[in-house]
């Protein structure tokens, strides 16, 4: 029988359903972990939400857990700013995004590449696998920061606009869109044919589209945003799946006992099992919810998916020119590998 229990603390963004922090209590010692998420939430059902992270772990840790909220922008200026309170051990985890990550590790903008990855079940494994230990064990030599799981509550990256009805890249043709101020968005957006305008983000993670006539985003961005300015036509393209990677300061993870790092590995392993493989239904509940408020959706037909994946195809190799080919050839062949895993298992 262990000599001590331990408490996990869980800091929930209360809308996005998204996990957090935990602190560990023991009989002669105490472990506390602070840990901020952007607050932006999702205005409707999630593939996992508060009461499920809550049974996840009062499963793991036998009901000794306890749920808190603190947004980001209650104790950062920003993303950037979160990054360096986690390095410097101010705070304890962070969930940050690939657009967080560029000026840390510019390599990983090969996770935004469009139209690499294809489904979520692709993504599911790729982000389980040895890809995942190459990007854990690369970020912790680099930035000193672990990676525990990556996961996604935002699914799929389409094109909006309101000005008309995109069925390929020549109709993006003049469009202003609003675009993250990261190389490999600003790449995209101008291969698919459209001008980017740098998006402006609130310290809580809402987009804020400016002067442009649309946006890059997923669904649940589109709803998050204000009637008179949410985009009216969007194109149903899928070329990115959003993925959200959760961070924490090695020297914090090093101060738990050997089993406890375990018990909290296997909490965020199971995070990623739950909300990684963003299923078809969550995306249909958005964008019914889309629809209700006035929005018009387009499916781009095969030939049509096919028109805007080689119009993309310059930002792989914008990418190699800037970065080398090393991470692009890894990326490439974990999905790779994952989709002949999808394969063999199929009913033959």
């Amino acid at each position: 029988m262990r000599g001590f229990s331990w408490r996990v603390c869980l800091i929930v963004a209360a809308s996005a359903g998204q996990l957090a922090c935990w602190t560990t209590v023991t009989d002669d010692a105490s472990f506390t972990f602070t840990a901020v998420v952007p607050d932006a939430g999702n205005p409707i059902n999630q593939t996992i939400g508060p009461d499920g992270l809550v049974d996840l772990f009062e499963g793991l840790t036998d009901g000794e857990v306890v749920f808190d909220l603190v947004p980001v922008a209650q104790y950062c200026r920003d993303s950037a700013d979160c990054l360096d309170r986690l390095q410097g051990g101010d705070i304890d985890l962070f969930r940050a995004t690939v657009a967080d990550l560029a000026g840390l590790f510019p390599e990983l903008q090969v996770l935004a590449i469009p139209y690499l990855v294809e489904s979520a079940a692709v993504a599911d494994l790729v982000y389980s696998g040895a890809f995942f230990a190459r990007m854990r064990d690369a970020l912790l030599e680099r930035t000193g920061l672990r990676l525990m799981a990556v996961s996604s509550v935002r699914g799929w990256r389409h094109i909006a606009n309101d000005v008309r009805v995109v069925h390929a890249p020549d109709d993006l043709d003049g469009l202003q869109i609003a675009t993250l101020d990261v190389p490999v968005h600003l790449e995209t957006t101008r291969a698919i044919g459209a001008i980017p305008r740098v998006m402006q983000l609130s310290n809580g993670g809402h987009v804020q589209l400016g002067v442009s006539t649309g946006v890059r985003g997923s669904v649940y961005d589109l709803l998050a945003l204000e009637d008179s300015v949410r985009p009216k036509f969007l194109t149903l393209d899928r070329h990115d799946y959003i993925v959200e990677l959760w961070l924490m300061n090695e020297r914090s993870y090093r101060k738990m006992p050997l089993d406890l790092q375990q018990i909290v590995q296997l909490g965020f392993d199971e995070l990623r099992r739950l909300t990684l493989r963003f299923t078809d239904e969550a995306e249909d509940d958005a964008l019914a919810a889309y629809r209700a408020a006035g929005g018009e959706t387009y499916e781009v037909t095969q030939e049509q998916h096919r028109a805007f994946v080689m119009a993309a195809g310059r930002v792989s190799t914008w990418y190699m020119d800037e970065y080398g080919y090393d991470w692009f050839v890894w990326f490439e062949g974990a999905i790779a590998e994952a989709e002949r895993e999808l394969f063999q298992a199929r009913p033959q």
